[in-house]
């Protein structure tokens, strides 16, 4: 929220940048519970959402050019590119390798499943960025921490805390907020 202006001339009515609190809020509860758990976990975490932020703005900034790049072939360079250098990182180590093999070996559905499904959520999200406010696009997102709590609750029997849980809540509210009250309030 703070880069959205500066670096892509997003500006972020009060009515937003309220409800995109109410998101950070809950983000920062799981976080929190993240970090009780592990204190590596939570420093990841904090990690892993800056990267998540820089590449919404380098995102953003490209499908807000004058003439913007095709969705479809921009998600498709990227993965070509992340294809190449992750599978270099998998098959030059021989026991990285290995492990990729069982799990194809064993989890093959789910390989598959998320292989297509993984570039078809970012595909989304890089066209919503290009229609959409990058912080309101970027808060709405962390409705995969919902999704997850809730899978991981119901499905994995995980043990979910009441700041995971409240966490959880906050963002739920916040990104029906958001959808409810659309951009700018």
């Amino acid at each position: 929220m703070l880069l959205g202006w500066p670096v892509v001339r997003d500006a972020v009515s009060l009515t937003d940048g309220l409800t995109v609190a109410v998101i950070v809020v809950g983000v920062t509860g799981v976080g929190y519970s993240a970090m009780k758990a592990s204190g590596r976990g939570g420093l990841l975490s904090l990690a892993a959402g800056s990267m998540i932020a820089g590449y919404d703005l380098a995102d953003r900034r490209a499908m807000s050019l004058p003439v913007p790049p095709n969705p479809l072939e921009y998600l498709f360079l990227m993965h070509v590119f992340l294809w190449l250098f992750i599978s270099a990182g998998v098959f030059l180590e021989p026991g990285r390798r290995r492990g990729a093999w069982t799990e194809w070996r064993v989890k093959r559905f789910g390989v598959i499943l998320a292989g297509i499904l993984t570039p078809l959520a970012y595909f989304l999200i890089v066209l919503a960025l290009r229609y959409g406010n990058v912080t309101c696009v970027a808060a709405g997102r962390n409705v995969g921490i919902v999704i997850s709590a809730a899978v991981g609750a119901l499905i994995l029997k995980e043990r979910v805390t009441r700041i995971r849980l409240a966490g959880a809540s906050a963002i739920a509210v916040g990104v029906a907020l958001l959808a409810t009250l659309g951009p700018d309030g």
